[in-house]
């Protein structure tokens, strides 16, 4: 299978038979008239939503997704990705993820599409603390990351000096936690609600390798 990339317009072949014979053969990808994809971003109250970077995917049928690069509302919140392919196999992606105090955004879009109107919402706050399962020493800088259900990245945090995470723009609803260079001690992996009261308290096993090993290494005494 071939892939064509031109800025926001994709396009991808039937799958190719490599041979013997003929072990780099040509392929014929032909660039179209693609088709904008527009919309309109707003904050919550109503007013535009002013530099907000807005992410463009796509995903074919086989192999990983492609991501065309990030675009920014205007000064009237408004978007637009010129030329997208309305024919290519497979789906489009648009998603918005801001770094505080706004739920993340993803929706899949299909052709024919019309323009968009995105109106964001306040995140919700969550709080939780990284301990280590050996020594009960908190874990500090741990980077905690939050995904949905179907493993789309959603929020990202840094635990603090008592191992503790906070974030601040999840939506009301459950997500998986991943722990950078650490293993959970449960068998699964641990979740959060956007908008919980309590304060979570996880275990995790630190690698030898990991970063954070020397650190609890040196705590104890």
């Amino acid at each position: 299978m071939g892939r064509l990339c031109n800025e926001y317009y994709y396009g991808i072949t039937d799958p190719i038979r490599l041979t013997s014979e003929e072990p780099l053969p040509n392929i014929d990808i032909r660039i179209g008239e693609g088709i904008p994809i527009r919309g309109k971003v707003l904050f919550p109250e109503g007013t535009p939503a002013v530099e907000v970077p807005i992410h463009l995917s796509y995903l074919p049928p086989i192999s990983h997704s492609f991501g065309a690069i990030d675009i920014y509302t205007d000064s009237e919140g408004l978007f637009d990705f010129p030329n997208v392919n309305p024919d290519a196999s497979g789906k489009y992606s648009l998603s918005i993820r801001l770094e505080e105090d706004f739920q993340p955004y993803r929706i899949d879009i299909k052709h024919p599409w019309d323009e968009m109107n995105i109106k964001l919402e306040t995140g919700l706050e969550s709080r939780g603390r990284i301990l280590d399962a050996r020594t009960g020493k908190p874990v500090t800088g741990a980077k905690i990351t939050a995904h949905d259900f179907q493993y789309h990245y959603m929020s990202e945090t840094t635990t603090d000096a008592d191992g503790v995470f906070h974030f601040t723009t999840l939506g009301n609803s459950e997500y998986r936690l991943f722990a950078s260079q650490l293993n959970w001690a449960s068998r699964e992996d641990p979740r959060i609600t956007g908008g919980q009261s309590a304060v979570a308290t996880f275990k995790v096993n630190i690698p030898e390798w990991s970063k954070h090993f020397s650190a609890i290494e040196g705590c104890r005494g």
